[in-house]
């Protein structure tokens, strides 16, 4: 979405050149004052492109990746319940293990040994409270991409 806006703001602002150019070749004094205009109007639109930020719906997974680093071992497994990020694999430098059905997610809680994993705060809302009173959340309050994110344990 950002690049294509920055693209149509682009577009515009040569189209606006275009105009100007034209006008301000003109011998009428009307023509020349609306190609000054169009001149301005370029100008304004490179300033908002350049130094005021366009608001997005991205936000990086590097610090959420940041916060598992501290709270899980290197050598300990992490899991995805229908939430994975190839980018949260990317910072994590670690296989990510992909948990698509409910049944291997109460798998995966049942597990005797201490399991680590995440999930969209929208999939963590939607299960069941006896899945949930399972779950211990680790680390909440961050965004991946457009999503909420936590990261839960099972004990």
């Amino acid at each position: 979405y950002l690049l294509s806006h920055r693209l149509e703001l682009n577009i515009i602002g040569v189209l606006l050149i275009v105009f100007a150019l034209i006008c301000i070749k003109q011998k009428s004094l009307n023509f020349r004052f609306k190609g000054l205009i169009a001149i301005l109007a370029v100008s304004w639109i490179m300033f908002i492109m350049r130094w005021i930020p366009i608001e997005t719906e991205y936000y990086s997974p590097k610090p959420f990746c940041n916060a598992v680093k501290k709270e899980i071992p290197a050598d300990t497994p992490l899991y995805a319940y229908k939430s994975f990020h190839k980018q949260v694999r990317f910072y994590l430098r670690k296989h990510i293990n992909i948990i698509n059905t409910e049944t291997d997610f109460l798998n995966l809680l049942n597990s005797e040994k201490q399991v680590y994993c995440y999930m969209w705060e929208k999939i963590y809302k939607k299960l069941p409270s006896d899945i949930k009173k399972k779950i211990k959340i680790i680390a909440k309050g961050y965004k991946v991409s457009n999503h909420k994110v936590i990261l839960i344990t099972n004990t």
